[in-house]
């Protein structure tokens, strides 16, 4: 039992299973659904730091744990490869000092309109979910600077997308998008457009707004 495995959060021997040289922190479980002893762990430190990675849980998480969503100071929230199927009004009680949002590889049909309350938000990846649609409350996210949808099912982007005007990085690609709203155009800041693998046949005349924009993938 190594100095490593103690600070990666891993158990002794007589506490948990091995896995590979350490070994694994038993499940306990709570009013969350289940979460390990190193999961409690982060969530403490995130409580200082601002930083909470709870990335490939296990279990997996199936929502947002009530006492993330009660981290007044959190800046960076990062919940990859999980099965969370839904976030609803919830989703707003993250608002206060939140920039940064990953949710890529879990269960997602939709994004709830309290998206808008995340007013600092400045990085959104929702990347390898169910999506088919954006709430036209992601307008209301003015501060983003990269949104990455990709491998989703979307087949249109809301005209209040025209309102990240400080958006420099967009990903949409593997999808279903067949159109793109004029208000893309107004995208003034855009620098980066990936739409690839998505049934285009043509961008609108209004994208000649993009002033910024160095890169376009198209390829099918």
């Amino acid at each position: 039992y190594s100095r490593v495995c103690a600070q990666a959060g891993w158990r002794t021997p007589e506490e948990g299973p091995r896995m590979g040289n350490c070994y694994a922190p038993a499940a306990l479980p709570s009013s969350d659904g289940v979460m390990g002893n190193n999961t409690s762990t982060r969530i403490e430190r995130a409580e200082k730091t601002g930083v909470l990675v709870l990335q490939k849980q296990v279990p997996p998480l199936t929502k947002i744990p009530d006492r993330v969503l009660a981290l007044g100071s959190l800046r960076t929230l990062d919940l990859n490869t999980n099965a969370i199927s839904r976030i609803g009004p919830s989703m707003g009680e993250l608002g206060k000092g939140l920039t940064m949002l990953t949710l890529t590889h879990n269960k997602l049909a939709e994004l709830d309109p309290a998206i808008s309350q995340l007013v600092k938000l400045e990085m959104l990846d929702v990347r390898h979910n169910k999506l088919a649609k954006l709430p036209r409350e992601i307008g209301g996210c003015t501060r983003l600077k990269k949104l990455h949808l990709d491998a989703n099912v979307l087949t249109e982007l809301p005209p209040e997308i025209g309102a990240l005007g400080g958006l420099t990085l967009l990903t949409a690609s593997e999808n279903r998008l067949a159109s793109l709203p004029d208000e893309v155009g107004q995208l003034g800041s855009l620098v980066e457009l990936d739409l690839t693998n998505n049934a285009l046949l043509l961008l609108p005349d209004a994208m000649g707004g993009c002033k910024r924009l160095r890169w376009l993938r198209l390829a099918r």
